[in-house]
């Protein structure tokens, strides 16, 4: 994204495909307390999907079995 504003501001492609990489290089200086943050949420979620499919599954299974 900070390529293409740079290619729009200054109408130049090597500068977009520097400002590209450039924010490339930048990504190794996350830190990795955010990323395990991350990766933490993640797996939170997933935990919060799995059991809303399961309840889901079961109500379906209760409402064809009612008959």
């Amino acid at each position: 994204m900070f390529a293409v504003w740079a290619a729009n501001r200054s109408g130049s492609a090597w500068l977009a495909f520097w400002s590209f990489f450039l924010v490339q290089a930048f990504h190794a200086l996350i830190p990795v307390s955010l990323s395990e943050r991350a990766k933490q949420h993640a797996s939170e979620t997933d935990d919060a999907f799995s059991r809303a499919q399961r309840a889901a599954e079961a109500a379906i299974r209760r409402l064809s079995t009612a008959r």
